[in-house]
């Protein structure tokens, strides 16, 4: 009976030898085949890129926040900004009065340019707003404004005409798309 232990133990050893051995034998064809993989990491010691990352991610969710809000209709427009698009489309019909007058120059004072205070608000309240529906007609209103300015400033009454219809169409078109058409008067 000892002989007969001492084969199975032999046996035993044998198996786990041919079973270590052949996992040996994989693991080291594994690792001889295997090639290195190289994962591109941004890098962590450039802090000018790290810091325009993390800008460029906090406006994006700037951005999805508010296309959101515009998506659900969540923000209600403020009487503050409800008083810029007023005073734009104030200042829109007075130079409207003067360019089918033929009065340029009084025009383009009224309108003034793109560094005037309720230009650079009605600018800075469209760059807010412009998300979701209100992003096109935010950039054609913005644009066209800017030409009607430069043509007034130019005295080209041609331009001025047309840049002036574009504008007025654009505004209107920002105005319902942010939610305001019923707060501005003289549309």
């Amino acid at each position: 009976e000892r002989e007969r232990e001492s084969c199975l133990r032999k046996e035993r050893v044998e198996e786990t030898s041919r079973r270590a051995l052949l996992s040996a034998g994989l693991g080291f064809t594994f690792l001889s085949t295997a090639r290195a993989a190289y994962a591109i990491l941004p890098d962590d010691d450039d802090e000018e890129l790290i810091q325009r990352a993390k800008a460029k991610r906090a406006s994006k969710i700037k951005e999805e926040l508010a296309a959101e809000r515009n998506f659900v209709g969540i923000t209600k427009p403020t009487e503050e900004e409800i008083k810029t698009v007023q005073l734009a489309v104030a200042k829109m019909v007075k130079t409207g009065a003067l360019i089918e007058q033929g009065d340029t120059e009084n025009a383009a004072s009224v309108i003034g340019t793109s560094s005037t205070p309720w230009a650079s608000n009605l600018t800075s309240l469209a760059k807010r707003k412009s998300a979701g529906a209100a992003s096109e007609p935010a950039g054609m209103m913005l644009s066209s404004l800017e030409v009607l300015q430069t043509s007034l400033m130019n005295s080209d009454d041609k331009k001025a005409k047309v840049a002036y219809s574009a504008t007025a169409s654009a505004m209107e078109d920002f105005i319902a798309a942010v939610g305001m058409k019923g707060s501005i008067k003289g549309l």
